[in-house]
C-alpha cells in the first residue's frame, strides 16, 4: 500500500498517529484476510507520486493519491469517491461566516500558493496575510494577528480538536 508519510488527518508513517487513510488501508488488508506493507511517497506531486508509485509496481493500492492524477494507465482503477473536503474559515465562535464577503473589514490569513490566496486576491479589498502552513496560521489567530484564517478543511478541523481542544469555529466552504 503506498500512502503520503506527512498527510494528517490522513496519512502519517511515524509517530502515534497513522491517520484515516492508513485505518481504512489496514481495514481492506484485514478484509482481504492480507498483512499490510506501506511505501511512503509524497503525494502533493501526483505525476510523480503515481510514475514512482503504483506504474513503478512498488504497490498495489494508493490510498489518497489526489484526484486530477493522471489515472489513465492500463490495469490502474479508481474507487469512487467516498470522501468529500473543502477549504474552511477558522474564527472565534462569535464570528458567524455565510459568504466570501463577511470576511471585509476582517484581517484574514491565507496558505501560500492555495485556493483561497487566489481567490481573496483576485476579488480584491480584502486584507490578508499570507502564511506557509497551516499551524502559522492558528498561530497568528492565537496572538490575535489576523481575525480570521481561510485554509484546507481537514487540518483546520484536525488542528482545531487536537491542538487548540476546539477553541475555534471552523466553518467548511463551499463553491
Amino acid at each position: 500500500i503506498c500512502s503520503d508519510p506527512d498527510n494528517l488527518p490522513f496519512s502519517q508513517s511515524a509517530g502515534p498517529e497513522h491517520g484515516f487513510y492508513i485505518d481504512l488501508a489496514n481495514l481492506v488488508a484485514k478484509k482481504l484476510d492480507a498483512q499490510p506493507e506501506y511505501t511512503w511517497w509524497v503525494s502533493m506531486y501526483q505525476g510523480k507520486a503515481l510514475r514512482y508509485t503504483l506504474r513503478a509496481r512498488t504497490c498495489d493500492a494508493y490510498f489518497a493519491l489526489p484526484a486530477g492524477a493522471d489515472y489513465e494507465t492500463p490495469g490502474l482503477a479508481r474507487t469512487h469517491g467516498f470522501l468529500d473536503v473543502s477549504y474552511a474559515v477558522v474564527a472565534s465562535p462569535s464570528f458567524t461566516f455565510t459568504k466570501l464577503a463577511d470576511l471585509k473589514g476582517k484581517r484574514v490569513g491565507v496558505q501560500f500558493d492555495t485556493t483561497p490566496q487566489i481567490i481573496l486576491a483576485e476579488q480584491g479589498g480584502y486584507n490578508t496575510t499570507t502564511y506557509r502552513t497551516a499551524e502559522e496560521m492558528f498561530t497568528a489567530l492565537n496572538k490575535g494577528e489576523i481575525d480570521a484564517a481561510f485554509m484546507w478543511g481537514p487540518i483546520a478541523g484536525y488542528e482545531n480538536k487536537l491542538q487548540h481542544q476546539d477553541k475555534w469555529r471552523v466553518t467548511p466552504v463551499s463553491g
